[in-house]
This record gives C-alpha cells, structure tokens and sequence, in this order.
C-alpha cells in the first residue's frame, strides 16, 4: 500500500497503489481520477478510465471526464433555484454547479494522506464562497478517495 506523488505541468498527481497492484491516480485539478489501473477478466493489466492520456487536456477541454462536481451534477431549469438566480452557463440553464468558476476545472488542497495496512487515500478540499455562481453561503468541499486491499476504490 502506497502513494506515488508526481507533478507535470503545474498540476499534482496522486497514485493510490494497494497490494494487488491496482492503482488509482488523481489529479487536484477537479479533484479528478484519471487513471484506475486493475487487471481484466484474462489477467491482463490495462486503465479502464475514459479520459485523456494527457493530464493537459483535462484543463484544455474541460469534459468533466473523472471530474468531482459539485454543488450540483446535472441541469437546473432557468438557472433558478430557491429565490437564487445562478449563473446560466448552459443557454439559459444552469449546468454542474456553473463555471465562474467551476470547481471541476480548479486546483483543489490536498488536506491530508492516508495511509493504513490495508487502505491508502487522499482527502481533497475545495472552498466555494458565498455568491459563487449564484449559489449563497461559503461551503467547504470533501472529497474522499480511498483504494483498499480488497480491489476497490471509495470516493
């Protein structure tokens, strides 16, 4: 069980590795996974992401490919929520969380490693702040990626 830190480009690299060789690498740019690597049916070793080869391209076409999103996955009709007006960033509704910014294509913190016998993770952070697209009050964000001995990825 380990952590294999790298960085390219300005963005770091997280990847988790357990004892049977599976691995999972994430980004903080969206606190994205780009990479589980884990054998197949016929033991053959291969990434099973759809993604991009090149973590430039995550920053490049934003596709939301692996990404966290947040506050919200999906469509909000008429970019209206509550008494809230949101930003419109797809026509005139409102799509994942919006993009001024859009927290899927920012830096998140990384607030802490874990590391275990059996589990190795990493907990993300990211700060939204009151007004942010729309939205109203500061919120703090969590993401938890935890890869155990047993073949499997939590987030």
């Amino acid at each position: 069980m380990k952590i294999i830190e790298h960085q390219e480009n300005g963005i770091n690299y997280y990847t988790l590795v357990n004892n049977h060789h599976m691995s999972v690498t994430i980004m903080d740019w969206g606190a994205t996974v780009t990479a589980i690597k884990t054998h197949d049916k016929d033991g053959n070793f291969a990434n099973i992401v759809l993604g991009f080869d090149d973590g430039a391209d995550y920053i490049t076409y934003q596709s939301f490919f692996g990404a966290t999103i947040a506050r919200v996955a999906g469509i909000i009709k008429n970019a209206r929520w509550r008494q809230y007006d949101l930003t419109q960033n797809a026509g005139e509704n409102h799509l994942n969380g919006g993009n001024m910014p859009q927290i899927s294509f920012e830096p998140w913190f990384l607030e802490r490693k874990l590391h275990t016998s059996d589990q190795v993770g990493l907990v993300m952070q990211y700060i939204t702040l009151d007004g942010e697209n729309g939205y109203p009050g500061t919120m703090t964000i969590t993401a938890n990626f935890v890869l155990g001995s047993v073949l499997k990825l939590l987030k």
